[in-house]
């Protein structure tokens, strides 16, 4: 176990100071912390030691751009990236322009299933791919889950989604959900505790209030976001 001193430093090290460190008995003690900006976050030191952990008021405030539509994106500025958490019913989809979150909203699909593949294949060609244009899609991988029938639907929708991508030359990234979830420390016992997680995260990142699908889209953005900017030879998705 770290003495005091030693939390301290490790604090400092990634730039916060804490107010409770006379309560400090094990890695999972919750700490009372200070940014170098004034935010306060409640976060154990095994959190913190994370590589990927940062002040959420402070990252989200550098990646938030002007949001102007709560319909439609704005013009294109800089690389954009469009990420996609695709249901056959529903598509939540996040926008980041330059890394700022520029736009995000939630898509919703009827009738049978074939009928909804359609759909959601005019969506990305008419209106992701000729009037968004993006340089990056960034689709989250499927998982088998105990259900045949929602497994192969899915496989059927990722098929799709790629297809259209590669016939229209756009660069494609699938990531696997446990990977975006790791890299934002999301780690419910269930698919519900995920959910609520990753609405929390965006509501303390961004200070805006959207269900589970938009924040899973917009963590999925994110994550492509911080991806990019790491070193190129690493393997990034």
């Amino acid at each position: 176990m770290y003495s005091r001193k030693e939390v301290a430093e490790i604090l400092a090290s990634k730039g916060f100071a804490t107010t409770n460190i006379e309560d400090y008995k094990s890695m999972d003690t919750i700490l009372h912390l200070v940014c170098a900006n004034g935010h306060q976050v409640d976060a154990s030191l095994k959190s913190v030691r994370n590589p990927n952990f940062k002040c959420p008021y402070c990252d989200g405030a550098a990646s938030l751009g002007t949001i102007t539509s709560t319909t439609t994106p704005p013009l294109k500025s800089g690389h954009r990236i469009v990420a996609i958490d695709n249901a056959s019913n529903n598509a939540g989809i996040s926008v980041f322009d330059d890394g700022q979150l520029v736009f995000y909203h939630l898509y919703h699909f009827e009738g049978e299933t074939i009928d909804r593949l359609v759909k959601n294949r005019k969506l990305l060609e008419d209106t992701i791919i000729k009037i968004w244009q993006p340089d990056l899609v960034v689709l989250e991988d499927i998982q088998y889950q105990n259900n045949i029938l929602t497994f192969k639907t899915l496989a059927m929708l990722l098929g799709n989604s790629l297809v259209v991508m590669r016939m229209h030359n756009i660069r494609t990234e699938t990531v696997l959900s446990k990977v975006w979830r790791s890299h934002f420390m999301i780690n419910g016992h269930n698919r519900l505790a995920e959910k609520k997680q990753a609405i929390d995260k965006v509501q303390e990142m961004y200070n805006i209030t959207v269900n589970d699908d938009i924040a899973e889209a917009i963590l999925l953005g994110k994550y492509a976001v911080d991806a990019i900017r790491k070193v190129e030879a690493k393997k990034l998705f």
